[in-house]
Order: structure tokens, then sequence, then C-alpha cells
């Protein structure tokens, strides 16, 4: 292909189309980077308003009475009541060995994080005596 003829018809068309395609590219573009709003082409904004349309197209096929709907209450149990204070107690420690208070990769010694208390109230009745 000779590129100096300028006569040749087929060049003449091919150039016709790479600016027709280098025209419809910055188009492109232009629409899918350059500045937009919120507004959208007219096809797709009439399809987003069925979508809206569709709730009160169905209410007014079936235009019925209220239904009132009862919603179940939720209550909280009541915390457990404090062990009075006269009580005696009895303090019961678990302790780790003194082995696994290490660390097992450098061996430096492990702090204590956090301690967890909880109380128990223990109910003892004398064995009844029988004469």
């Amino acid at each position: 292909m000779d590129v100096g003829n300028d006569n040749d018809p087929r060049l003449t068309q091919l150039t016709d189309l790479v600016s027709l395609l280098q025209e419809e590219n910055r188009w492109l573009k232009s629409q899918l980077f350059g500045r937009s709003s919120e507004k959208r082409p007219q096809e797709l904004a009439a399809e987003q308003q069925r979508l809206f349309n569709e709730a009160e197209a169905l209410a007014a096929a079936r235009p019925e009475a209220a239904q009132s709907v009862t919603i179940l209450a939720y209550t909280r149990k009541k915390g457990s009541k404090k062990i009075p204070a006269t009580l005696p107690r009895i303090e019961v420690i678990h302790d780790l060995p003194e082995s696994e208070k290490v660390c097992p990769h450098d061996g430096t010694a492990l702090t204590r994080i956090g301690v967890e208390t909880a109380e128990q109230l223990h109910l003892w009745c004398p064995p009844s005596r029988r004469s």
C-alpha cells in the first residue's frame, strides 16, 4: 500500500474511520471519567422511577384496611442480688505453676493481664440430730 497516494479510496475510508473512532473514544472517556452530576440519562432515570413506583402501584391495586401489628416487648432479667457483706468469705486463688508464667519463645516473665472474680453462696445445713 502506497502511503503517499492521497487519492486511494481505502485510505480515505480508513482515515475517516480512525477519526470517527477517536471522536467516539473521546466522548466515552468524558462520559466515564469526566465531570458529572447525579443526573443520569433519561432511559436510566425512567427505569429507576418505575422501581420507586412499584410499592405505590401495589398499594393502589389492593386497598385494604391497615393491619395492627403487635410487637412483643423484651424485658431484661434483673441481676442477681449481692451477697451480704456480713457473711464469711473464703478466697480461692487458682494460680498457674511457675513454669507456665514464662514465655515459651524467649523466656521472659509473663505479666498478669486481668483478674476474674466471682462470688458463690453455698448453703450448708448441719445434719439434724436424731435422738
